[in-house]
């Protein structure tokens, strides 16, 4: 009785053990979705994680005034920050508050000459990181979410629960030009506002829309936001203005530019062969008129340079000055 006893307990607290460690295990993996808003995130807007853009809103969430980190100890997804940092400035360091600590010392004069905040790259970056902050909270709490930026119109957000912690949704905020819409916990479609109260034990999916302005040849996308309010933080959302411009637009605009490259190739290779043909030639060497004491004789050719003189005085002859000129003969177009 008692070694059926000790088996059965044996069982669950096996089974207990295991059911935590796949959660945990779970937990850790789903972090790296948060690791995609400062990686692929930016590079989607063609902004390069050694930019002083990235560098300075890096410098600026995890250093201080003095040069010193104010990463202490380990915390989820920097690892994630580290590994888009160039290595000269970490020196290689793979621990989080050494690898931060030689940064912040690395970087501190770029970044106090630096005028962070100056363009718009820097509140792209600036966006970009305090999502990933909240990402980061939201996955420590049990909350992971996956964001997807499908094109410059839409943006797709999957919002999973963990084991121990229900999921909870108490309103989307957006700006005017942009709506959100998806499925509710009974399966219906409904617009996602600030009104909307969900709550799901496994995972919410909905989509948002940015509406653009037509303009010219194309549609024009003015900045957007997206605030999702769960029970354990908010996850806030930032779309950049953008153009894009329709298919002809970009044909003419291609067009445009390789009209532009061939003629330049064109010009470039005139400019050259002109340049080819420059030469420079000299003249036999003839004198300039004699002449007598008291007297001079000035060249007035350009180009016209002295070899030589025969001074004459007490012998009975001229005195001459022996000359050379150069000429350049520059080619037509």
């Amino acid at each position: 009785m008692q070694t059926g006893l000790y088996a059965i307990r044996r069982f669950f607290r096996v089974a207990a053990i295991a059911a935590l460690a796949s959660a945990s295990l779970l937990h850790a993996q789903d972090s790296s979705d948060c690791n995609l808003i400062i990686t692929s995130g930016l590079r989607n807007y063609n902004i390069s994680s050694s930019s002083s853009s990235a560098l300075n809103v890096i410098y600026n969430n995890y250093c201080s005034s003095s040069g010193n980190t104010s990463v202490d100890g380990t915390k989820a997804g920097l690892n994630a920050v580290i590994e888009e940092i160039p290595i000269g400035l970490t020196f290689g360091q793979s621990d989080q508050k050494t690898a931060f600590q030689n940064f912040c010392k690395n970087y501190q004069s770029t970044a106090q000459s630096a005028q962070s905040g100056s363009d718009y790259q820097s509140t792209i970056v600036t966006k970009a990181y305090d999502a990933f902050n909240q990402c980061i909270n939201l996955h420590n709490n049990g909350v992971t979410v996956k964001h997807n930026v499908i094109n410059l119109a839409a943006s797709s957000f999957f919002l999973s629960a963990s084991i121990a912690h229900p999921l909870a949704i108490f309103g989307v905020t957006t700006s005017d030009n942009v709506t959100c819409s998806g499925q509710d916990s009974s399966g219906k479609l409904v617009k996602f506002v600030p009104a909307t109260n969900i709550k799901s034990p496994k995972t919410i999916a909905f989509t948002c829309k940015r509406t653009p302005q037509t303009i010219k040849n194309g549609q024009y996308y003015e900045e957007g936001t997206i605030s999702i309010a769960t029970d354990v933080g908010n996850y806030d959302v930032f779309l950049p203005h953008d153009t894009k411009f329709s298919v002809d637009q970009a044909s003419d605009i291609d067009q445009e530019i390789q009209h532009f490259q061939s003629n330049a190739s064109a010009k470039f290779t005139a400019v050259n062969t002109r340049i080819s043909g420059i030469h420079l030639a000299e003249s036999a060497m003839t004198n300039l008129p004699p002449f007598s004491c008291g007297q001079q004789q000035i060249a007035t050719a350009p180009l016209t340079y002295a070899m030589g003189s025969r001074d004459g005085t007490s012998c009975g002859v001229p005195n001459v000055v022996f000359v050379k000129t150069l000429s350049v003969s520059i080619p037509t177009e």
